[in-house]
């Protein structure tokens, strides 16, 4: 196999990781290809260093990480993602571009993620995997939550807390698939675990409004406040949500 890329990758003129070898594998083509006109970014923070996390949506909305580690084998089994170690580990997503695509009322957020060590599902402690915020009444996130093996997916929107709540989440060190959509015409709120629905759909009961002014993964604030120990990679975010076949599409890798 030849380089490869995805069109209008380098936004800035920097040429990612990704574009510069064999990548080796085609799941990030995979998810590139899922409602492509609606993926607003695609990050498979597959870069070995520096701060730079590179967009694979074709968007060049290029994020900045903060304190990542070592690396290891990422989710599609072919390259590495670097470590989330705590404070002050986090990539910043916050971007004139990223704000102006978010779609709050209608969504989906899709990742991978893995802890590093089992006996994080039980510490007693919030560990965010993602959080998208506007303000103190609507917002977008995914935290274990200090309940043992609970993973929370909250959708708040006009002061409604809409949640999914997975209670038997228990992974240990193994790569799991994660994800929510979110949807106002529909008035629903949905959770998918490993590719298929978990837990009922929540009907969304407020309306999202305003603009984004904070989108971080692995923690819930730039100052790593309940910051996630592990890994995080091939997320991607979309501003409609997603069917559940094509949710299952991103957990074939």
């Amino acid at each position: 196999m030849g380089k490869i890329g995805v069109p209008r990758l380098g936004a800035r003129g920097i040429q990612p990781h990704g574009m510069s070898q064999d990548m080796g594998c085609e799941y990030w083509r995979k998810v590139a290809s899922i409602r492509p006109a609606n993926l607003i970014g695609y990050w498979p923070n597959w870069e070995p260093d520096g701060a730079d996390v590179f967009d694979y949506s074709g968007l060049g909305d290029r994020a900045t990480s903060t304190g990542l580690g070592l690396a290891v084998a990422g989710a599609d089994g072919v390259h590495q993602t670097r470590a989330f170690n705590g404070a002050p580990s986090h990539v910043n997503h916050l971007s004139a571009e990223f704000v102006t695509r978010f779609n709050g009322l209608e969504g989906t957020w899709l990742g991978w993620a893995r802890a590093a060590a089992a006996g994080q599902w039980t510490d007693g402690n919030y560990r965010n995997l993602f959080r998208l915020v506007t303000d103190g009444n609507n917002s977008v996130q995914v935290c274990k939550s200090n309940v043992n093996t609970t993973l929370l997916l909250v959708y708040q929107n006009g002061g409604f807390f809409d949640t999914v709540a997975w209670g038997d989440i228990n992974p240990g060190t193994n790569w799991f698939m994660y994800g929510l959509t979110w949807s106002k015409a529909a008035l629903q709120l949905k959770g998918y675990y490993q590719g298929a629905q978990k837990g009922a759909t929540v009907a969304i009961g407020g309306v999202y409004a305003g603009a984004l002014t904070l989108a971080l993964v692995g923690a819930y604030s730039v100052a790593a406040v309940n910051p996630w120990l592990g890994y995080l990679d091939h997320y991607a975010v979309w501003n409609v949500a997603l069917s559940a076949s094509e949710v299952k599409q991103f957990s074939e890798v």
